[in-house]
């Protein structure tokens, strides 16, 4: 008995040993990984890109072929009286531009949340239902299928404008 109870620790023991055997080397690559040694990956600890500037999302090309996308340069929206009324239009301005193409061959498409009516050329009115804010998606593709795509946020009953 007094052996039997020798042999359970000694083989706790030698469990723990096997266990705690990590020198904290990654097996696959040979390379030696350390929790507590923090790692740069760039920026700076207020979210800021390391050059200083900006963050913006990427612009979508929508097409490898060569040649300049469209760029969204403005979307505005007014809203048709009486606003407080249920049922309410808003009427989308979309002012964008292509270095090789011309306005006229720009094709404009996009959508409302919450609205009926689609966004289908530089000016479209849609109709809106409920008392809250919404968001239109806009993409504007030129005739070589390069786009760009913008989202804004529209007040319930506020005029108003964003650049990009």
């Amino acid at each position: 008995m007094r052996t039997q109870a020798l042999w359970l620790p000694l083989a706790c023991m030698l469990a723990l040993c096997a266990c705690g055997d990590d020198d904290g080397a990654d097996r696959d690559s040979g390379t030696a990984i350390d929790a507590a040694t923090p790692v740069d990956a760039g920026g700076s600890d207020s979210g800021a890109p390391p050059d200083g500037g900006t963050i913006e999302p990427p612009r979508d090309s929508g097409s490898t072929s060569g040649g300049a996308a469209p760029v969204i340069r403005m979307v505005s929206w007014v809203h048709g009286a009486p606003c407080g009324s249920h049922d309410r239009t808003v009427t989308i301005t979309i002012t964008a531009d292509d270095p090789d193409s011309a306005p006229t061959a720009l094709l404009f498409s996009g959508n409302v949340g919450g609205c009926t009516g689609a966004l289908d050329a530089a000016t479209s009115t849609v109709t809106c239902r409920g008392t809250s804010a919404t968001i239109a998606f806009i993409h504007v593709e030129d005739e070589a299928g390069h786009a760009d795509d913008e989202a804004v946020n529209i007040q319930y009953c506020e005029d108003g404008s964003q650049s990009f």
